[in-house]
């Protein structure tokens, strides 16, 4: 077994301790000096959002039956391109690995963008945005149809070009390291977000993608890399820190969306219920940028 195989196996093996380790310093900070004061309990939220991970986690493994069927149509006649050879033999494992993190990066960041512009994958992605306290739960506030569509999309990506299967957990563990950390409700000091942001998704410029303006939720669309969102001219500065806007989707701010029920059925509601005092916006394609 070469090395990248056995990070994948400690990856698949004990990413649990790691991820829970991330969580616990994120919350513990969120606790100790938070960006900004929570609106809802603490309580549901985490329920609703941990919960719709584990969920959607099981149902994507109850159907992984039809993702083998998939992989074998693949591999007897399907679209089949050993693009990772050629990176082998002039690098080895270690490049293949290196080389499998930056695409799979590129297609999560094609992917988070397919999902606000196609309207049917935009309304069940919106479970994710209609957060209104964004903190380190946010992370795995995933709808289950989202987490069926990533991960099917990742797999049959891994099939096509050729991928090394061990490159899906290294960067499965790593991407979501990365987005407990993003979404924690803490603000780095401003030119460590800038240094950072030259390469990575920071916690100010992921957080800049929760705004409820949509010149701000169709920006930074990068899972690890910023370099995407630089190079497709998707990118948007951190949110200003005088007078910034809220958090959430606007049909979707009443507090029952917190609810497991509420962020369940999200994708389905047809006529939202929106607090008092706040006007809802059309159900409607999320706003393209100038």
């Amino acid at each position: 077994m070469s090395g990248p195989e056995q990070l994948a196996s400690f990856a698949q093996t004990e990413q649990i301790w790691l991820l829970c380790a991330v969580f616990a310093a994120a919350a513990l900070i969120e606790a100790w000096r938070p960006e900004r004061p929570r609106l809802l309990p603490r309580g549901w939220r985490w329920a609703t959002n941990l919960g719709l991970h584990l969920f959607g986690q099981w149902l994507f493994l109850a159907m992984l039956p039809a993702t083998i069927a998939i992989w074998f149509l693949l591999k007897i006649g399907g679209p089949h391109v050993a693009a990772f050879a050629p990176v082998g033999g002039w690098g080895g494992a270690w490049a293949v690995l290196l080389a499998a993190l930056v695409v799979l990066d590129l297609a999560t960041y094609l992917q988070h963008r397919l999902m606000h512009a196609v309207f049917p994958l935009w309304r069940v992605h919106s479970v994710h945005h209609s957060d209104i306290d964004v903190d380190a739960a946010t992370a795995v506030r995933h709808h289950p149809f989202e987490i069926i569509f990533g991960g099917m999309t990742d797999l049959l990506l891994m099939l096509v070009i050729g991928m090394p299967p061990w490159a899906l957990p290294v960067y499965a563990t790593l991407a979501l390291a990365a987005q407990l950390a993003q979404h924690a409700n803490l603000r780095l000091p401003a030119r460590l977000d800038a240094a950072l942001g030259l390469v990575l998704m920071t916690p100010g410029l992921h957080r800049a993608h929760h705004a409820v303006t949509p010149e701000y939720y169709n920006s930074n669309f990068g899972t690890v890399l910023s370099v995407w969102d630089r190079f497709f001219r998707t990118l948007a500065p951190p949110l200003p820190e005088e007078n910034p806007p809220g958090f959430g989707v606007t049909p979707f701010l009443a507090a029952r969306y917190a609810r497991p029920h509420g962020a369940l059925l999200l994708p389905f509601v047809i006529r939202p219920e929106t607090p008092a005092g706040r006007q809802p916006r059309p159900l409607a394609r999320p706003q393209r940028r100038a």
